[in-house]
């Protein structure tokens, strides 16, 4: 028997050296996929800081809410962000006939991550103040929990935050009496998301010293700005913040910054004198479409007193900031609980 076995097999191994196709060997051993659960319930260290740090009448009405989008980020939300990952932002900045259009094109997840952000609360849950001081905590823990399964999409979220934030501070104007509604909203249809444009090629993190955009007075309150920004995160934005100096009678530049609120696009969803130079070619975040951009003649409206804007934009960074070392603790989290 042994030998009749040890003659089938031999046979067998003639074979298979003579075949033109065959297996690859790579090895027995192969490491199972990781799962993630319930993000919420999956995390004792979240749930007890929660019941330390809010009342228990409001915790009885939050915990519900944390525990089922805890369950939407292991799974629908999760699968979303690893298609923002597959099918990254284009560019396409003319047509086939030569005409400028700088269309920018990102996948139909990215578009979800958007819808989710809105119905969720995402931004909206703090400027609400159901729950009093206890409302940014709220929004801080549904934020905790979504950002590894954002598809970064947590960025434009972080400046759209901080947008509201400083529209509040400073008190809401006739012209961001829309966009603050809109940045608040729950409303997929109507809500905003925000940029935050400071980064200029000369300027790097001295943004008092290396911003170059002018801005030239139309009418009270109305410039028209024109520079190049040359690091704009989620430039699918609704609206932005940005900085320039204001050009005086005599056309020279003022020597402090000034802070000021535009559209991206105007009524007819046409760029608002803005031209898309090109997407970042980043070695990660690929997933968020970040460009240079040309200011020639963006409508924009004055938002601080002249002068002030960097002081006005520190409240919006002190917000970015907080989300960044959220998102920043939440990925750690997540990597650990793998």
């Amino acid at each position: 028997m042994s030998r009749l076995l040890f003659a089938k097999s031999h046979n067998l191994r003639s074979v298979l050296s003579l075949a033109t196709f065959s297996h690859s060997k790579r090895g027995n051993f192969f490491q199972n996929e990781p799962k993630i659960s319930n993000q919420f319930e999956e995390d004792p260290f979240l749930r007890e800081q929660l019941q330390l740090d809010i009342p228990k009448e409001y915790l009885k009405e939050i915990e519900p809410d944390l525990l089922q989008f805890g369950h939407k980020v292991a799974t629908d939300i999760y699968d979303l962000s690893i298609e923002c990952e597959r099918n990254v932002p284009k560019l396409e900045n003319f047509d086939a006939w030569g005409n400028r259009i700088d269309k920018l094109i990102v996948c139909d997840a990215w578009k979800q991550m958007k819808n989710i952000s809105a119905r969720e609360g995402l931004i909206a849950i703090p400027y609400e103040n159901k729950f009093s001081i206890y409302s940014r905590l709220y929004q801080i823990a549904k934020l905790y929990l979504f950002a590894p399964s954002s598809g970064l999409y947590s960025c434009p979220l972080a400046m759209t935050d901080g947008a509201a934030r400083t529209i509040q501070g400073i008190g809401v104007q006739s012209f961001t009496k829309e966009a603050y509604e809109r940045l608040t909203s729950r409303d997929p249809q109507k809500f905003w998301t925000s940029g935050q444009w400071m980064t200029e090629r000369k300027g790097g993190s001295d943004v008092s010293f290396g911003t170059e955009t002018e801005a030239y007075l139309q009418s009270e309150g109305k410039y028209k700005l024109y520079g190049f920004k040359w690091f704009s995160s989620a430039t699918d934005s609704d609206m932005t913040i940005t900085l320039a100096r204001i050009i005086d009678e005599n056309n020279q530049p003022s020597k402090d910054l000034t802070m000021f609120f535009a559209r991206i696009r105007d009524d007819n969803g046409k760029l608002n004198g803005i031209e898309i130079q090109r997407l970042k070619n980043k070695l990660g975040t690929r997933q968020l479409p970040t460009a240079e951009l040309l200011l020639d003649g963006m409508d924009a409206f004055r938002m601080s007193e002249i002068g002030k804007g960097v002081s006005r934009m520190s409240s919006m960074l002190n917000i970015t900031r907080i989300h960044n070392s959220l998102n920043a603790i939440s990925f750690m989290r997540r990597f650990k609980f793998i």
